[in-house]
């Protein structure tokens, strides 16, 4: 009779062996505390605040001089002074257009005194003061221009009919173009490209091509503007691929890679994404931005309208996730198109993707519009540092209880865990875990018996209308001399 083999002890694998092995967060946000300490939560949600009625893309600016918000929707402008949204005024005009971004920027007028807000997205720039609105004027006003940027009291755009140049406004007189009293033309001087897009960032003026970025300044001189002198050697791979706020620039470039500006020097990011940006096809409808400070988090969120999908890299906590809409079978595009943060109000709001609505964006939400948001949460394969196969035990979820639902906080919310073992991707029947109604705050679990495997993959997915704090698994599991 053969003898069997002395198989090593049940012992306890840490929180922490499963927990790094995150594969993919879906409509969540990983949380890192003072002592590296790891929770995965919801996303913020979106509360709608005011639907404008015009049935298109709706692209937000907080215009700080009239402590305003200021909304273009349909190719009109409105002015929204109320933190209640009671008061909601057409800026007559206006005339942008339609369903396509809209990028702002602010300059003080000292011919007039006072701070207009320009808007530009592919037609003639506008301004407005909150009140009265205009166009730029002189013989080197564009007539078709994408981006804007200010420089001590300067105007400057690109120009889609001049695609190789960019233009800069009188000084001091931010709406004056005419070349006779001080416009001037510019061009690409290290790598001759393109200009798809400009942006300003402490007091420099970034010229962006799809091949390369060139950093110009005001040298004070009769011709005021002139390169730095250092180059950013690749380009953007769209023109609106890029975000910006403080000193964070981020942005997908030419060669699908996301990278931010340490200095003038680029730094990749992307690991956790880059086969999927590397399998999207085209990506010139590439279109971010940047959210500031929320939940003590800022976000830059990627989206790309042709494959349907949103990314996001957390700056915190430097990890990626997946954000969208939920269509009951799958995630598409983030709802949500534009972003300001209202400053004296004291609250984040965003602008519909396809619609003229105004939401509120709050991690005190778990909703998207009074649609469902579904978390997902995915974690790599992992093997316990053995081949052969597992036996499971049981296994202790790390999961905070008691909140309730927001609608109704004696209910109790579920989350579902399901797994697959040894590389199938095929996931089992869901567990359901009840998370427990206000007032149980035991972690959750244990679940046993949780059978053999080489190698797993867990999932949990949560669905209802409350937030969801993950902190990690443990899991009692004993290797066999089985390898097949």
């Amino acid at each position: 009779m053969k003898k069997l083999p002395i198989l090593p002890p049940y012992k306890n694998i840490d929180k922490t062996t499963i927990t790094n092995s995150m594969r993919e967060i879906i409509d969540g946000i990983m949380i890192v505390d003072q002592e590296s300490n790891v929770s995965l939560q919801r996303r913020p949600g979106l509360r709608k605040l005011k639907d404008l009625s015009e049935g298109a893309r709706i692209d937000l600016h907080w215009f700080d001089s009239i402590s305003s918000l200021i909304a273009v929707t349909n190719g009109k402008c409105y002015v929204i002074p109320k933190k209640d949204f009671s008061e909601v005024n057409e800026i007559i005009g206006v005339n942008l257009i339609v369903n396509q971004k809209v990028i702002f920027d602010e300059v003080y007028d000292v011919v007039n005194a006072e701070t207009r807000l320009f808007m530009a997205n592919g037609g003639a720039v506008y301004w407005t003061n909150g009140v009265n609105a205009g166009t730029l004027t002189g013989n080197n006003a564009p007539s078709r221009c994408t981006h804007i940027a200010q420089i001590d009291t300067y105007l400057l755009c690109n120009d889609l009919d001049k695609s190789a140049q960019f233009l800069q406004s009188v000084v001091n007189d931010p709406t004056n173009f005419d070349s006779g009293s001080g416009s001037r033309t510019y061009a690409a001087q290290r790598i001759p490209d393109d200009v798809i897009a400009l942006f300003g960032k402490n007091n420099k003026i970034y010229v962006c091509g799809r091949e390369s970025i060139e950093i110009w300044y005001n040298v004070g001189d009769t011709i005021p503007f002139a390169p730095v002198g250092t180059i950013i050697s690749t380009g953007l791979a769209s023109p609106y691929s890029y975000g910006i706020l403080y000193d964070n620039v981020i942005f997908l470039n030419s060669d699908r890679q996301p990278v931010y500006l340490n200095g003038y020097t680029p730094v990749y990011i992307g690991e956790a994404y880059q086969k999927e940006f590397d399998s999207l096809g085209p990506i010139r409808d590439a279109e971010a931005t940047f959210v500031s400070t929320i939940g003590g988090r800022q976000y830059w969120i990627i989206s790309f309208t042709d494959q349907n999908k949103t990314f996001v890299y957390d700056t915190g906590s430097k990890a990626w996730y997946r954000w969208g809409n939920w269509n009951n079978t799958d995630h598409d595009r983030f709802l949500a198109a534009s972003y300001a943060y209202c400053k004296d109000w004291g609250f984040h709001v965003m602008g519909d993707l396809n619609d003229s609505i105004v939401y509120e964006f709050s991690p005190d939400y778990y909703k998207d519009n009074n649609d469902a948001m579904q978390t997902i949460l995915l974690f790599g394969n992992y093997d316990l540092g053995s081949k052969n196969y597992k036996v499971s035990k049981k296994l202790l979820v790390d999961i905070k209880r008691g909140e309730g639902k927001s609608d109704d906080k004696y209910s109790a919310p579920k989350a579902y865990i399901s797994w697959s073992d040894n590389d199938t991707e095929i996931f089992g029947n869901d567990v359901e875990l009840d998370l427990g109604a206000i007032g149980k705050r035991e972690k959750f679990g244990p679940l046993m018996p949780m059978g053999y495997y080489k190698t797993r993959t867990y999932r949990i997915v949560f669905g209802d209308n409350a937030n969801i704090v993950f902190n990690g698994f443990w899991e009692d599991a004993r290797e066999t001399s089985r390898s097949y």
